[in-house]
């Protein structure tokens, strides 16, 4: 099945992948529904994540990350304010969507994320073990400083 198949029938299905960006109304709320300032989200590991993965996911076309960002919180229970303490489940999210092609946009994530955070490049780590050790990292960073 094409993409452009599977997403022509998931609009007319009504899945919510047109109409508000699916980050605009995600991206900023807290776990307790509570919206995060603008300064929390840029400032903060869990924003920078967040950033990554929707810049990745941008990278495949609006649509598409809409698409998958809907099938995350459906069927692997990841919202945004989730998302970062999840990296495990987001991994095997993105495996069950792409299988093998997940991989390339793990390491694309993982590169934006530490490029955002100024950490340098990544050692040679899986995903999540990557995602732990950028938390790591950054935390011990703003602690120095």
């Amino acid at each position: 099945m094409s993409i452009h198949y599977f997403l022509t029938q998931h609009c007319l299905n009504g899945f919510p992948i047109y109409g508000a960006s699916y980050s605009t109304r995600r991206m900023g709320r807290g776990a307790s529904g509570r919206s995060l300032s603008q300064q929390q989200v840029k400032d903060s590991f869990a924003g920078a994540l967040v950033r990554s993965t929707y810049d990745t996911l941008g990278s495949l076309g609006e649509d598409v990350k809409q698409t998958v960002l809907f099938y995350l919180e459906r069927d692997h229970g990841l919202t945004v304010e989730l998302l970062p303490g999840n990296a495990r489940a987001l991994m095997q999210g993105l495996r069950a969507i792409f299988g093998l092609g997940s991989m390339p946009l793990e390491e694309s994530i993982v590169n934006n994320l530490y490029r955002d955070l100024e950490l340098g490049p990544p050692a040679e780590e899986g995903f999540a073990e990557a995602i732990e050790a950028a938390r790591y990292i950054y935390r011990h960073k703003n602690r120095a400083s």
